[in-house]
């Protein structure tokens, strides 16, 4: 596996080459000392894996691998970096990261985090882990099912017991739209019925 690594470290960037080249699988093909550099050896490398810091200057990690698996999406980005902020976690996944480690990593971490996003899987240090569940506990109940502003609305109404035809009048829509936001909202809470929904939509407080 052809691998970029991209710090703005000098220091970081030897260790973690090092530590590579014990691996006969793992080839390192270029280097980059902030994202504009990552992106432009990409380009000329076409390497499976970057391994990306997230600080850097002038075009940091985040856009960098924004713009990465945009240009080069055969091309995975595992994030190594010294922050387990939760909400760089998120950003970071968000952007397209495969991976999102912390430069206290193993070899050997590092090594499968590579194999795991060559091969499309997600690798997440247990503290990245951990930061991004308390990330996401965090977001509105609705947001966290995925429900859309509208779809809230439709749910607010189907537990105040209302039929289609009142949901409909209610919020001015036709009675065939509401049946297409009622199974939209179904399948995104993992309801049977309206019942069932109701009472997700009541205990994870979707609806107060």
């Amino acid at each position: 596996m052809r691998v970029v690594i991209a710090d703005d470290h000098g220091i970081v960037r030897d260790g973690v080459r090092m530590r590579l080249e014990l691996f006969p699988d793992i080839e390192v093909v270029g280097e980059a000392r902030n994202g504009k550099e990552a992106i432009e050896v990409v380009r000329q490398t076409e390497p499976d894996v970057v391994l990306m810091d997230v600080r850097m200057p002038g075009v940091d990690g985040i856009e960098a691998t924004k713009e990465i698996r945009t240009s080069y999406p055969d091309t995975a980005v595992v994030v190594l970096s010294t922050y387990d902020d939760r909400d760089l976690v998120k950003t970071a996944l968000d952007a397209g990261a495969a991976g999102y480690l912390l430069k206290t990593a193993s070899a050997d971490e590092i090594v499968d985090a590579i194999r795991n996003a060559a091969s499309g899987k997600v690798s997440l240090h247990p503290e990245a882990a951990k930061a991004l569940l308390d990330a996401l506990s965090e977001r509105p109940p609705a947001e966290r099912f995925g429900l859309s502003p509208r779809e809230v609305e439709v749910l607010r109404n189907l537990c105040q017991g209302k039929s289609n035809k009142q949901i409909a009048a209610s919020l001015h829509i036709s009675p065939l739209t509401v049946k297409t936001h009622l199974q939209s909202i179904f399948a995104k809470l993992g309801a049977k019925d309206r019942s069932q929904a109701v009472a997700i939509a009541l205990r994870s407080r979707i609806v107060e």
